[in-house]
């Protein structure tokens, strides 16, 4: 059986322990008799956390007899040890020991002397007694937090602070605080402690609950703070603006101030910045007395708008505020003005240079680079910086390359650095109109014969004095007289025959092109009948090389004049429409309604080049009459194949193809007066006509059909209708009909077949057959000068040997019938389907 028992009294503590029996009842050993007392340790430790009473146990053991108590006792010896309790049992006593709760963590060291005695002050102990025991107590320290609790007060606008003080845990290195308000932070930390920093804040009463944790131990701390109103009140946040609207330029910068009053409470204020779609980064803001200075920096921005928003925040007190900053971005580069180089007779070297400044609109000096889209424009620097001029020039060499009379644009872009700043361009636009001759009407005259030739070109304006400015090599006392910038009437004496080459003169002593006068001896002609069979579309007299050409479906006829004898020669050309010259008789113009228009050597009819249109060059079904080569050099051809066509040319300077735009019903029909200088165009629904002094289509003009006459200068015209030719004068007034005798038509069947005019315009010249008798053809001469009105009176009539068609009996195959005159209006010729004809005009009846 066992119990426990005590008194424990400071440090001692007293235990009675029965004796041991053994044998007999009765006595037993008397005091120090034989027994003997045995401890299980002489050391014990005890380990535990600070705050707690730790505990240790020693069990002592009695063996031998004795009739005495037996009293336990136990001193400390140290300063650790709290007391002790024994436990008694029948042979044992179990000593239960523990430290003081109030011991600081440490380790103490001591000796606890055990008493063992038969009497109650020891005098009489048992053997060995007292018993010592060493002892350690390890006492291990816990989380604390002093204070828990800590009370802050301050004035608005002013912060607050108080240590706290921490001891960690047994094996803690750190501790953390959690729970912090927005109104408080933890500063100072170190293993030992912390400060807490209460914010300034507005006034009021604050409580926070803080958590103190370290090695799996947590202490609450709390807090409270007391924020009393600072004098002039409460107030929040405030901005001297929601809205800024910012201007610059690339490469530069604006800048702003925004004003800023701060809260009551004066809390820290941050700022930040977000951009909307675009560029990012532009917005700089710098915190100063007062409020806030913004700089929008353009240096990486192209023009465009351009939107930020600017937030400035404090606490958890505090109304956050925003500021819209709009910053729109010019252009940094400056656009130069365009520039404009007129280049004419009296232009001058200098003339051929310019120059631009290269300015920014704001901001510092950039370096710029530039560079041109065209191969006649050179730059005297492609870098620069801006400030400074970008000079640019056309070299002589350049100036070749361009086309006389045209209008060059050429596109200068100018960029600078950062790439981002938005590039420039401006034009420099070339138009170069130096005095060029380029072609003549006619190109071709007589020798021994004062004529006006039309010199055609580009620049006569700029002439001074244009009879200085023109030159005819080899002849003198040429008149000049200026009819437009694009045409010089030269008035050239008698020469003898040769070639002329007429030119202009500049300033720049810039080459230009020339063009060659032919003066050539009129032939005798003698009737002659030259047998080519087959339709004949048109004839036209080259006087040049004095030969007559002849357009028949898909082949050219060429009629030569030669050692007195006329040679017929012809060359195939698929889908042959027109023939015609070009103005100095140097090639023959073959127009296919196909498409094709190719360029003939007038000699030996071998081909020089072909040009196809890409679409084709009039119906295969309309008349004659399809194709006029005006003075300038410009080919005029119907542009389609269904009769129903637009008006184009053939430019033989370019070689290139254009269309006019304009429609014709049933046309263009084209004709051409002798000089190459008016142009007809008839439709049935429109008629048109352009004179070289201007150059312009204008609506006027008469419909023609079939034969169709016109005298070198264009001041009149025949037409052939229904078997009647009528007269036309230069204002395309009627001016009569050119009536067969009554006796002929009636009796012997006379009818018109064809019809021309003398060169001078002052015969008219109709061809007639003889339908209804076996009479020969015939010409019948009419005054058509223009002092005629009403209908011309008829001088005279002379007969044709033979029909240029076959006639057999009273049936002639065709009464299809072209006409062509020489220039010194002597010679008739006529082409019918079956022989072309050479017959010499009677003297008698020539023009005056």
């Amino acid at each position: 059986m066992s119990r426990r028992t005590g008194g424990v009294t400071a440090l001692v503590i007293l235990a009675l322990l029965a004796a041991a029996c053994s044998g007999g009842g009765g006595g037993g050993a008397g005091p120090g008799g034989g027994v003997t007392v045995t401890l299980d340790t002489d050391h014990f430790t005890m380990r535990g956390d600070e705050g707690t009473s730790l505990s240790a146990t020693v069990t002592a053991s009695v063996s031998g007899q004795t009739s005495a108590s037996i009293r336990v006792s136990a001193v400390d010896q140290g300063e650790a040890i709290a007391g002790a309790q024994v436990e008694v049992m029948e042979t044992q006593a179990r000593l239960w020991i523990s430290s003081k709760s109030s011991l600081a963590p440490g380790t103490y060291a001591g000796t606890l002397a055990v008493n063992v005695c038969y009497d109650a002050g020891c005098s009489s102990p048992v053997r060995g007694s007292p018993f010592r025991l060493q002892y350690t107590v390890e006492v291990l320290p816990i989380l604390k937090v002093a204070p828990d609790q800590v009370a802050l007060s301050a004035v608005s606008g002013s912060p607050a602070s108080a240590p706290v003080a921490v001891q960690l845990p047994y094996g803690a290195t750190s501790f953390r605080v959690s729970g912090l308000p927005s109104w408080l932070r933890v500063a100072d930390e170190t293993a030992s402690g912390f400060t807490l920093v209460a914010a300034s804040v507005p006034a009021g009463a604050y409580d926070a609950y803080l958590y103190v944790a370290a090695g799996g131990s947590q202490r609450t701390l709390r807090v409270t703070y007391s924020v009393t109103e600072a004098p002039g009140g409460r107030h929040d946040l405030s901005l001297d603006t929601s809205s800024l609207a910012l201007t610059t330029t690339e490469g530069a910068d604006a800048s702003a101030h925004v004003g800023v009053t701060p809260p009551s409470w004066n809390p820290p204020l941050t700022t930040s910045v977000s951009y909307g779609s675009g560029a990012s980064g532009w917005l700089g803001v710098t915190p100063t007395d007062g409020g806030l200075d913004l700089r929008a920096d353009a240096g990486a921005l192209s023009q465009g708008s351009y939107t930020a928003w600017l937030y400035v925040r404090g606490d958890g007190f505090t109304t956050g505020r925003s500021v819209t900053v709009t910053l729109t971005v010019g252009p940094g580069l400056l656009k130069p003005q365009d520039q404009a180089l007129t280049l004419t007779a009296t232009s001058v070297p200098a003339d051929l240079l310019g120059s631009v400044p290269v300015t920014m609109a704001g901001g510092p000096a950039r370096a710029w680079t530039a560079a041109t889209d065209a191969a006649w424009l050179t730059l005297d620097a492609g870098t620069g910086w801006t400030g400074t001029p970008l000079g640019f020039r056309v070299t002589p060499e350049a100036l070749q390359s361009v086309e006389n009379g045209s209008t060059q644009v050429a596109t200068v872009r100018v960029a600078a650095d950062p790439p981002s700043i938005t590039p420039v361009q401006f034009k420099v636009t070339l138009s170069k109109r130096l005095p060029e001759v380029r072609s003549l009407g006619p190109g071709v005259i007589l020798a021994g014969r004062a004529h006006r030739v039309l010199a055609r070109g580009v620049g006569f304006d700029g002439l001074a004095d244009v009879a200085a400015g023109i030159t005819v090599e080899g002849l003198t006392g040429v008149g000049v007289t200026r009819v437009s910038d694009t045409e010089v009437a030269l008035d050239v004496p008698a020469a003898p025959a040769g070639e002329y080459a007429i030119s202009a003169s500049n300033a720049l002593g810039s080459p230009t092109a020339a063009a060659a006068l032919h003066v050539v001896d009129a032939p005798t002609l003698a009737y002659a009948r030259v047998q080519t069979s087959g339709r004949k579309r048109q004839l036209i007299y080259d006087p040049r090389h004095q030969a007559l050409w002849a357009s028949m479906p898909g082949v050219a006829v060429r009629v030569g004049y030669a050692g007195g004898a006329w040679t017929a020669a012809s060359q195939a050309i698929a889908d042959l429409r027109d023939l015609a010259l070009t103005p100095d008789a140097g090639a023959v113009i073959a127009v296919s309604w196909s498409g094709k228009l190719r360029l003939l050597d007038p000699v030996t009819l071998t081909e020089q080049a072909t040009y196809d249109r890409g679409g084709a060059l009039g119906p295969a079904s309309l008349r004659p009459d399809g194709v006029a080569v005006t003075n300038d050099g410009r080919v005029w051809l119907p542009f389609g194949d269904t009769g129903i066509d637009d008006l184009g040319f053939f430019d033989l300077a370019r070689r290139t193809f254009s269309n006019t735009g304009l429609n014709f019903y049933e046309g263009p029909w084209l004709a051409v007066s002798g000089n190459g200088e008016r142009l007809m165009v008839d439709g049935r629904t429109g008629r048109m006509h352009l004179d070289g002094a201007d150059g312009t289509l204008k609506d006027g003009g008469f419909y023609f059909e079939g034969n169709f006459g016109i005298d070198e200068v264009g001041s009149r015209f025949v037409t052939v209708s229904y078997s009647e030719a009528a007269l036309w004068d230069a204002s395309f007034a009627f001016v009569g009909r050119l009536w067969l005798p009554d006796s002929y038509t009636k009796y012997t069947g006379g009818t018109t077949i064809a019809a021309t005019v003398s060169p001078d315009g002052s015969r008219a010249y109709v061809l007639s057959y003889s339908i209804g008798s076996l009479d020969l053809p015939r010409v019948w001469v009419f005054d058509s000068t223009a002092a005629v009105s009403g209908d011309p009176p008829l001088l005279g009539y002379f007969q044709l040997p033979e029909y240029p068609t076959v006639r057999s009996g009273f049936t002639i195959q065709s009464r299809e019938a072209v006409m062509a005159m020489t220039p010194d209006a002597t010679t008739l010729f006529i082409a019918g389907d079956d022989a072309v004809m050479v017959v010499p005009v009677p003297s008698t009846l020539t023009a005056p």
